[in-house]
């Protein structure tokens, strides 16, 4: 019966460790979509840059060749950043996805264990009433036949 008990608190603590892993996987979720967001940032950063140097371009004189190679440069780290960001939100959506699926399979399993230890509890505490009624029962006729052979020796 201890067992039983024993077991099924194991099970219960399992659950909570879906719990803990579903909060993992919302963090990453959570996470994904920060990257998403400052890749959109970065991409609205670049085409602001691009319109200002395009306006810059036709009202001031040209722009040295110096200051055009920085630009262009900057341009490469920014598109360079902006598509790692993109390669980390593309793995971290693909991994909260598995994570997601991996995780409810396990949470259904769990949840099926449980109940079906939880039946088997049920029947073992059923059992151990039948069998406390027969204890019951079979003390009150030792005791009754105690009695009795008292009274046949008096």
């Amino acid at each position: 019966m201890r067992e039983l008990i024993d077991r099924n608190l194991g099970f219960v603590r399992r659950a909570d460790g879906v719990d803990e892993r579903n909060n993992s996987a919302k963090e990453v979720s959570t996470l994904a979509a920060q990257l998403t967001r400052t890749r959109e940032t970065n991409k609205s950063l670049t085409e602001a840059n691009r319109a200002l140097l395009s306006a810059k371009q036709s009202e001031a004189p040209a722009v040295s060749q110096q200051d055009f190679d920085q630009l262009q440069a900057k341009v490469r780290e920014l598109t360079a950043a902006g598509d790692e960001l993109r390669r980390q939100n593309e793995k971290l959506t693909g991994d909260s996805q598995s994570l997601l699926g991996e995780l409810a399979a396990e949470k259904t399993a769990l949840q099926e264990r449980l109940e079906a230890v939880g039946t088997q509890l049920i029947k073992m505490q059923q059992e151990n009433d039948v069998l406390q009624k027969q204890n019951a029962e079979a003390t009150a006729q030792i005791a009754a036949s105690q009695q009795t052979a008292e009274q046949a020796r008096a």
